[in-house]
């Protein structure tokens, strides 16, 4: 028995150890205006700190495309515990100085939002994302668009800070039928989002169905139903779909079928959040070429240049009609990097026509 709880003690030690290893203390002086104001500069110094451990200087910040600044205004968001050590105030109010002396425990784990904002989100671009998703509450379309606003917060809690302001989508999703966009008609739409440069398009339909009474209560539970497809906003690729679901219990069959669905649409966001990412971290890209060509021929020898460009994994000829050839492409390096490949590797000549987050015109 004793060698057992010493087993449990061993443990729980350990994973004591595995969840705070990966923290980073700082003990930092806040300065403000108020208490409140300088425990925000205390949680602001021990982020910074935290950064100095992985960026060396600014220009690396500047090269993985994410200011200081921008990670800096969500420090809170990245700690994980704090103690007070001392507290000090100069001055009489309204006017009076608050200073703190605060222990910080800074979230860096692997995982953690502030390395995937540093890290991995980078390596995305920090999309644009726009979220469309029509709703069904209880049997009637709603506006309140709750599943939208949870997916939004899933987002931006995994630290993607580019997401389209709701009353555009609002003006976008007026002269669109979302049911048919979400079934697979959705070319202008993306064509509408595109001109708001968005890269992303979150599309999706939520539903709850009528709620069921609990048992001698007054209340109700409803089940809902949230489907979501990440699509390419100038490919129309669809990158995954899922389809989540999730209950909620009120006494108003309205008000249940809402929690339903923002609880469905929390899990919705978190897989959105994730195909994105691992679109971050993986190397190998996939990129669309619409190449104008007066000939098939032409088309041909671009293909075998573009076979020999360093990092090409694959290249799929998809379609060849009316003078332009659509061409995608599996590729471990940037937009950059392939035209440069593309202008040793091609003697014909070209001209780039047009070019966005995965989508590259040329004319040969």
């Amino acid at each position: 028995m004793k060698k057992l709880v010493a087993l449990i003690v061993a443990c729980v030690c350990a994973l004591g150890l595995s969840m705070t290893a990966f923290a980073h203390t700082a003990t930092v002086v806040g300065v403000g205006s108020s208490r409140e104001d300088a425990l925000h500069d205390a949680f602001r110094k021990a982020v910074e700190d935290t950064l100095g451990i992985y960026v060396q200087g600014e220009t690396q910040v500047t090269n993985y495309r994410v200011t200081r600044d921008e990670i800096l205004a969500r420090s809170q968001g990245y700690v994980r515990n704090y103690e007070v050590l001392s507290e000090k105030i100069e001055g009489a109010e309204p006017h009076a100085k608050h200073s703190l002396l605060v222990k910080v425990d800074v979230d860096d784990t692997p995982n953690s939002h502030l390395l995937n904002a540093l890290k991995i989100i980078p390596l995305t671009g920090n999309p644009r994302i726009a979220v469309v998703i029509s709703e069904q509450q209880v049997g009637s379309y709603v506006a309140d668009h709750a599943a939208e606003t949870g997916v939004l917060n899933a987002l931006t809690t995994a630290g993607f800070t580019r997401v389209v302001d709701q009353k555009q989508i609002d003006k976008i999703r007026q002269g669109h039928n979302l049911a048919a966009a979400y079934g697979g008609d959705r070319a202008q739409l993306l064509h509408d989002l595109n001109t708001q440069g968005v890269d992303y398009l979150v599309l999706g339909e939520a539903f709850s169905e009528t709620a069921t009474r609990l048992a001698d209560s007054d209340v109700l539970a409803a089940r809902a139903r949230v489907d979501v497809k990440l699509v390419k906003a100038d490919t129309g690729e669809i990158l995954g779909a899922q389809g989540l679901y999730a209950s909620g219990i009120d006494t108003s069959a309205v008000i249940a079928g809402k929690k339903a669905i923002e609880k469905a649409s929390e899990s919705a966001g978190k897989f959105v959040a994730g195909l994105l990412l691992n679109s971050g971290s993986n190397t190998v890209k996939g990129l669309q070429l619409q190449i104008v060509a007066r000939s098939f021929d032409q088309i041909g020898t671009l293909v075998q240049a573009l076979k020999a460009i360093p990092g090409m994994q694959n290249v799929y000829t998809r379609d060849y009609a009316n003078g332009v050839a659509t061409i995608d492409l599996d590729y471990s390096g940037t937009q950059n990097s392939l035209l440069e490949g593309l202008r040793q590797e091609y003697r014909g000549g070209f001209t780039v026509l047009a070019q966005s987050g995965s989508l590259l015109k040329l004319q040969l």
